[in-house]
């Protein structure tokens, strides 16, 4: 297959990584970059509703980001209006849910957050315990938890370590 290029991409969502990569290769680093948001507009939007109706993770959106959410939900929900859910019996008008007796909005996607994600330590932690719960005293004789100090490397479940990872002193790799 003559003048055929086969690509293999890895995206690092990494913004440094990328701007070392721009002084080598301002072309593939272009290429990155943008691979970079369209996977991070994907996740948005696939997680709209569920971003949308929790203050922490709407507040943590860019204003482009947030108006990309706002109108996300705006057209997804007049598609469905006028597609499917029109054509519904009353009770079953919701985007949000199966029926007008849930109490909750039972048809919105959950991120899976039980899942490992690779994490670099920015700042010195407090001790983390491996199951997410937080010293309780000042001794806990328990061995199962560890401390990490800047430019550690762990593999850690997403969940218990989320409060870290919000306040900026764990990020994601």
């Amino acid at each position: 297959m003559e003048g055929k290029i086969n690509w293999i991409i890895l995206v690092l969502p990494r913004v440094p990584f990328l701007d070392f990569l721009y002084e080598l290769h301002p072309e593939i680093s272009c290429i990155f970059s943008l691979i970079f948001w369209v996977m991070l507009l994907m996740q948005i939007e696939k997680f709209m509703f569920y971003i949308w109706k929790r203050d922490i993770y709407r507040n943590r959106l860019s204003m482009e980001e947030e108006k990309f959410t706002e109108r996300c939900i705006r057209d997804i929900g007049k598609h469905l209006e006028e597609t499917a859910l029109s054509k519904l019996p009353d009770n079953y008008q919701s985007v949000l849910k199966q029926s007008i007796i849930s109490e909750e909005d039972d048809m919105v996607p959950e991120p899976q957050l039980d899942s490992f994600v690779v994490a670099k330590c920015e700042r010195a932690t407090r001790p983390l315990y491996l199951d997410g719960s937080k010293q309780s005293s000042g001794f806990d004789s328990r061995e199962d938890h560890f401390q990490m100090v800047p430019d550690d490397l762990c593999i850690l479940r997403y969940r218990p370590f989320q409060e870290e990872l919000m306040s900026g002193n764990i990020s994601l790799v």
